[in-house]
């Protein structure tokens, strides 16, 4: 089959939408399927990316208007701007791009597109599928996967057609298989909590100053000088000379990574994570990370809380002055590490791609 990804990253939206789709796509070309994406030429696209995993890439112009980070509800969808096109302007690019393609299913994974955008595809496409978390916008799709914690099915009724396959929760995880590999290994590890590495990752997008706040809170923290430091982020960020300072400066043996190829092992040999509530943070509960959970933007909110009421992760309100706070209490009393390792891990199983394969390829 030809399948189409529809799907865009960039500095300031992350990486996430493209980064799961890479993970489903992984599956489908190991089925013998071939795959094709079409992303929008945002600075931070992912193109490269794509195309070392062996797939086709159509990239569609930059965009031309304005693109604001926040959601305004006074568009719709509220993260209309996202898409730095009209949704007719970027719905005709893609057929462009696609033209002469005999599309056997359409995977849209983005904030900006709605049922609109979809049904102007269907005269090129046989089946839609997509991947959507904020159930604020009408879909005209035949199935639908929303892999937050707690989603419901009902939720969705209104926004789907009647026949569209739902399939809501972590059981649906768009996780890497390695994640799956290492989890066993990760969650024996944790049966003696202590703090000797700790990572701070906070996604794709440039989050640099959260990580400045976060090394300054560790200085002021009870964490000891022997734990070693591993930081994600990348070169081009704003805060990178001044995060190279400080790391510098701090009594601690600090590694900064600018580029990782192997998140899973990378969270397998952590004892506490520091990061965002993206989808990151299911990946984490796969492996039982311990994580002290910052929600960046207001579409994480939801995550962050169903995670926070099954007890799997500890909310900061405040990176400056919750952090301090939250390590100590760790460093003080190491069975709490223990307990947001064992609630994180009875959440994701690692095995969501599995599921999703088999309802996708016998709807």
């Amino acid at each position: 089959m030809n399948i189409v990804v529809r799907a865009d990253a960039s500095n300031f939206m992350g990486i996430g939408h493209v980064m799961r789709c890479l993970t489903l796509a992984r599956s489908l070309s190991e089925a013998g399927h071939v795959v094709y994406f079409v992303c929008r030429e945002h600075t931070g696209n992912l193109g490269e990316k794509i195309l070392e995993a062996g797939h086709v890439l159509h990239l569609l112009p930059k965009a031309s208007s304005y693109i604001e980070t926040k959601p305004d509800p006074s568009l719709s969808p509220p993260h209309l701007s996202w898409l730095g096109e009209t949704w007719q302007v970027d719905v005709q690019q893609t057929k462009n791009a696609l033209a002469g393609l005999k599309i056997d299913w359409l995977i849209v994974d983005h904030y900006a597109l709605d049922q609109h955008w979809e049904s102007s595809m269907r005269d090129q496409v046989e089946n839609i599928l997509v991947i959507d978390d904020l159930a604020d916008r009408l879909h005209d799709c035949d199935v639908l996967v929303d892999q937050t914690l707690n989603q419901v099915e009902a939720i969705y009724k209104p926004l789907v057609p009647e026949q569209c396959l739902l399939l809501t929760g972590t059981r649906y995880a768009l996780l890497r298989p390695e994640f799956s590999l290492l989890r066993s290994q990760s969650l024996a590890s944790r049966n003696k909590p202590r703090i000797k590495h700790i990572a701070i990752v906070f996604g794709g997008g440039d989050q640099s100053k959260h990580i400045l706040d976060s090394l300054l809170s560790i200085q002021k923290s009870f964490i000891p000088n022997d734990v070693k430091i591993t930081i994600v982020m990348a070169k081009k960020s704003r805060y990178f000379n001044q995060v190279s300072v400080l790391a510098k400066d701090l009594p601690y043996e600090i590694d900064i990574i600018a580029h990782i190829d192997d998140m899973a092992r990378l969270m397998a040999r952590t004892d506490l994570v520091i990061g965002a509530a993206g989808g990151a943070s299911l990946e984490r509960c796969c492996l039982g990370v311990p994580t002290l959970l910052f929600v960046l933007a207001e579409n994480q909110r939801f995550n962050a809380s169903a995670l926070s009421a099954k007890e799997a992760v500890s909310i900061l309100c405040d990176l400056v002055v919750d952090l301090e706070e939250a390590l100590n209490a760790c460093v003080e009393e190491p069975q709490k590490l223990r307990k947001l390792s064992q609630a994180a891990s009875e959440l994701v199983d690692g095995k969501g791609v599995e599921r999703v394969m088999k309802r996708f390829q016998n709807a």
